[in-house]
């Protein structure tokens, strides 16, 4: 029933062993009232409608497990879905959340969280009874990420990116399994040395921010390949801290003011593609030559003369 542009669904005498209905593309400026007696249904789709409020009534659907209102009109959550007891995903990226309640807090099964594209500006402070796999803020107002995102030991993928995050919590660290972490666009100057314990991230994505120095050693990131620190204000001598990731294999730094790739980047000896274009590099260690695998090397738009 997707893209019909339904505004009504006559749900009156259908099965009540259905499991899954997916009604996105249409016109629906309300969830069904039929849809509230389909007490067998696990997965329920209304993305990309007109509906600006959830019914109170949504608790008893208690075998649902997924739940996509993506794309709507939303400013608020009922209190009630904290009652969904077995949802494990919940999309609600694109509508006009200004404030998440405590009531999302409260689901307990919950792996993935899906918040992008909303209007908030600040989070509950109080994270620890959650169990995510997987939490998406990207696109909002938000100006700092909760201190207790540290309790969601299973937490592998963290996007805050386009918000006005100006500092990462120290106690980011202890997300263990942590493996893909995106901070663009944010307003970032500085890395808290603790980030660089974050072993298990094997993608780490800080463009677009106003950070002017990376930590002096990030070698705890034992498992990452790919990192991109471009659109910064990354100064002098590529710093010591990025030589030493030695799994890395794309490095993506252009758009900075570095003048210089210093000896210690034959550290790099599993990198594979190196983009450093439109900087103020004016030399180059000849220790770049030991880089055996190597295969893309960008170096346009600099000061360089000559290559060693």
């Amino acid at each position: 029933l997707q893209t019909f542009r339904l505004k009504t669904l006559p749900l009156a005498d259908v099965t009540q062993a259905l499991r899954t209905i997916k009604l996105e593309d249409n016109m629906l400026a309300s969830v069904p009232p039929a849809l509230l007696t389909l007490h067998k249904l696990s997965e329920l789709s209304l993305a990309n409608n007109l509906i600006s409020t959830l019914p109170s009534g949504l608790h008893k659907l208690k075998r649902l497990r997924k739940l996509d209102v993506s794309s709507n009109s939303l400013t608020a959550l009922p209190p009630d879905i904290a009652k969904l007891e077995f949802l494990e995903t919940l999309l609600l990226a694109k509508n006009r959340l200004a404030r998440l309640g405590e009531e999302v807090l409260g689901l307990i099964n919950l792996r993935v969280l899906s918040l992008q594209h909303n209007l908030l500006q600040d989070l509950p402070p109080d994270w620890t009874t959650l169990s995510l796999f997987e939490l998406n803020l990207a696109d909002n107002r938000l100006k700092a990420v909760p201190d207790s995102l540290h309790s969601m030991t299973s937490l592998r993928i963290l996007n805050v990116e386009n918000n006005r995050v100006q500092h990462l919590p120290a106690s980011l660290s202890r997300c263990a399994s942590l493996s893909s972490f995106s901070a663009s666009n944010n307003i970032m100057a500085e890395l808290d040395m603790t980030i660089c314990r974050l072993e298990h991230v094997t993608a780490l994505d800080l463009r677009y921010n106003q950070i002017r120095k990376m930590p002096q050693s990030m070698a705890g990131m034992k498992a990452l390949i790919s990192m991109d620190i471009s659109y910064n204000q990354l100064e002098d001598t590529l710093q010591q801290g990025v030589c030493s990731v030695r799994p890395l294999r794309t490095l993506t730094m252009h758009h900075n003011f570095v003048t210089s790739l210093p000896p210690c980047i034959e550290g790099l000896e599993m990198l594979e593609t190196l983009d450093a274009h439109d900087n103020r590099l004016c030399a180059i260690a000849v220790e770049i030559r030991y880089l055996s695998r190597l295969q893309v090397l960008n170096l346009s738009g600099n000061n360089l003369e000559q290559l060693p």
